[in-house]
């Protein structure tokens, strides 16, 4: 009996993976977990200018000219800056409306984000900005479920970041990145590879699925896990030790590049869906929330509590991390009403208290 129920198992498990890993249509595995009712929007102004960053797609080094002698007003977060709950044309997220409320001659409002972004990806990006415009503000939220994140995803990250050269001491982070190397010097293994790989792509067009098949592979192990392991949106989400303290030793290492550099920064505790239970458990919760009003105290910085700031009836749903479930509850993105709630709760905080 046991031995059938094993057979049936695995084979309903290969038919759900032919499906996945023949599925033809191309995923953006940044945004797989936005689900198909939220979507990822990268605000550009009027003119064509990139307003909202996301490194894997944009090239912050080459915006300096845009910036040019003006402040800048910098936000960096994840994807809740940078994704609408079922957008309708015309919706903006709340740094787009940021950026034309606040942005003026002597100043712009600029932003910088990635999905699940940890601290320690926000403070090289960080360090990216500083590097091309000069910087007056940092809005920075601090999301407690990405302090389970850790390190820097080389997909955001494809080359070494120099050190900010503006004051500070801080060394490089290093991100290996292979070095390109001419045709002329290349080895008999790496001109055959290179060779194979143009016939594979010419004739067999598979081939070129390939990563796409990866892609969905992974993606249905990680279902299938969640799946018999009954894990979903509200599942209950532990903290990890090692990296929430590698992520708040970013969080230091935030505030000392500010303080070089002449730079005020300002921490919100973003929104949180409040109609469900949170994936946290309270205790270590409540235990986050102290330590940012230490770190608070500690560096004279202010700290703005947003958890409850969007209405419940704003939130969404998300893409289900399960098999079998076509959505699940979003604790993330929310509609385009609650970037506005945001938007307007931003613009008074920050006209009020830095002088803009």
């Amino acid at each position: 009996m046991k031995l059938k129920a094993f057979l049936t198992f695995l084979f309903v498990s290969a038919g759900i993976l032919s499906v996945y890993l023949l599925n033809t249509e191309t995923i953006n595995f940044n945004d797989a977990a936005l689900g198909t009712e939220t979507v990822s929007y990268y605000y550009t102004d009027s003119a064509g200018h990139q307003v909202h960053y996301n490194p894997a797609y944009h090239d912050i080094e080459k915006s300096s000219d845009f910036f040019g002698d003006r402040e800048v007003i910098l936000f960096l977060g994840n994807s809740q800056s940078h994704s609408i709950n079922q957008k309708q044309p015309g919706e903006k997220t709340f740094t787009g409306i940021l950026y034309e409320r606040l942005s003026s001659e002597e100043q712009v409002f600029i932003a910088g984000s990635m999905p699940n972004a940890n601290l320690q990806e926000l403070k090289e990006l960080y360090r990216v900005f500083l590097r091309n415009g000069d910087v007056k503000l940092l809005v920075l939220p601090i999301f407690m479920d990405d302090l389970r994140e850790d390190g820097l995803r080389q997909n955001f990250f494809k080359k070494k970041i120099q050190s900010v050269d503006k004051g500070t001491a801080m060394g490089d982070s290093v991100v290996n990145e292979p070095f390109e190397k001419s045709s002329a010097h290349q080895s008999t293994q790496e001109y055959t590879e290179e060779r194979l790989e143009e016939l594979f792509s010419e004739y067999f067009p598979v081939w070129n699925k390939r990563g796409q098949a990866r892609g969905n592979f992974f993606m249905f192990l990680y279902k299938l896990r969640n799946t018999v392991l009954g894990i979903g949106a509200t599942t209950v989400r532990r903290m990890i030790p090692g990296r929430y303290e590698r992520n708040f030793k970013a969080l230091e290492e935030i505030a000392q590049l500010s303080e070089a550099n002449g730079v005020e920064l300002l921490l919100l505790i973003p929104p949180i869906r409040q109609d469900v239970s949170m994936p946290y458990m309270q205790s270590e919760y409540q235990e986050f929330l102290k330590r940012i009003s230490g770190f608070s105290k500690k560096h004279l910085v202010p700290v703005v509590n947003l958890e409850s700031a969007v209405p419940d009836t704003l939130w969404g749903y998300a893409a289900s991390t399960q098999l079998f479930k076509s959505r699940d509850y979003d604790f993330m993105h929310f509609q385009a009403g609650g970037h506005q709630i945001l938007a307007d709760s931003l613009e008074v905080l920050i006209r009020v208290n830095y002088d803009i």
